[in-house]
């Protein structure tokens, strides 16, 4: 909530009040540090398609209505990439993707962070994880990423997210740092936020990581 209120009111280069996504964040960011931004987009929404059309100049951003694709990187990389997805693919969302396709971008591309839900079932006080999305924690875990959890509810469904990555020990220590901060602001249980490496996990001499 803080940083969103500290950098929401840059307007330089703006056209008018558009909802605060990822996308948008990233381009205010910039625009505070005197920094330019060129972004490739992807969206399966027309009105999100529409209001990103809306809101990034032709300079900006490439806006693709429809879902990346691995081949979408094979020329041109991407200084970092957010996989931001509704949701991961179940018995009643069988239109979302699956965990295990987006864990492929991970391959091509060098600094990437993807988000996805934690989900919980049954009784208790906080609810048990579900058996999918314990399973999902290991899979990033096991191909080499790094893992942050964040649950705000006691619930069961979507109780939480989560932040499988694969980034400098730097923007590692930022990041925890910032959804550590984040917690504190709206008051979720620090208890339930963890941090995880994945085995083996090593920094070498530059800073980054890396899985032996």
């Amino acid at each position: 909530m803080r940083f969103w209120q500290q950098l929401w009111p840059c307007k330089a280069g703006l056209r008018g009040s558009v909802y605060p996504g990822s996308s948008v964040f990233i381009l205010k960011l910039c625009l505070s540090k005197g920094r330019s931004f060129h972004g490739r987009l992807w969206d399966t929404s027309p009105a999100v398609v529409a209001q990103l059309m809306n809101t990034f100049s032709i300079d900006e951003a490439e806006i693709h209505p429809r879902s990346a694709k691995v081949a979408d990187f094979s020329d041109q990389k991407p200084t970092f990439l957010l996989i931001d997805p509704p949701g991961l693919q179940s018995q009643s969302k069988k239109e979302y993707p699956k965990l295990t396709d987006l864990l492929e971008f991970f391959k091509v591309v060098e600094n990437a962070m993807l988000w996805f839900p934690i989900s919980a079932q049954g009784s208790g006080s906080p609810a048990a994880e579900t058996e999918r999305s314990t399973i999902g924690k290991s899979e990033c875990l096991a191909r080499g990423l790094g893992v942050t959890s964040v649950r705000w509810s006691r619930g069961v469904r979507t109780c939480g997210c989560r932040l499988a990555y694969k980034l400098p020990s730097a923007a590692v220590e930022r990041l925890r740092a910032a959804v550590n901060g984040v917690a504190e602001i709206m008051g979720w249980n620090s208890n339930w936020i963890t941090h995880e490496q994945p085995p083996n996990h090593v920094v070498d001499r530059s800073g980054d990581t890396r899985v032996d």
